[in-house]
């Protein structure tokens, strides 16, 4: 990785279970976005899981998600 800080949290390792709630981000195009998170486990796979976020319908996260899956990504 050619970032210093990319090599020190990967190497930090610090990742742990995460159960469901609500992550906030910041998307450098449409701004704050609030998604809910989902875990779930995989059946015969070793203790994988599979974490899904997704916006609430009707909220200004799902509008801000809908823009960005429009056809004009590049402007």
């Amino acid at each position: 990785a050619s970032s210093e800080r990319f090599r020190a949290l990967w190497a930090r390792a610090d990742i742990g279970y995460r159960r469901a709630g609500t992550s906030h981000l910041r998307h450098p195009r449409v701004g704050e976005l609030h998604l809910r998170r989902n875990r779930f486990g995989i059946p015969d796979s070793g203790g994988q899981h599979l974490q899904t976020y997704h916006a609430l319908p009707g909220t200004d996260t799902a509008r801000k998600l809908a823009m960005l899956a429009g056809p004009d990504l590049t402007g």
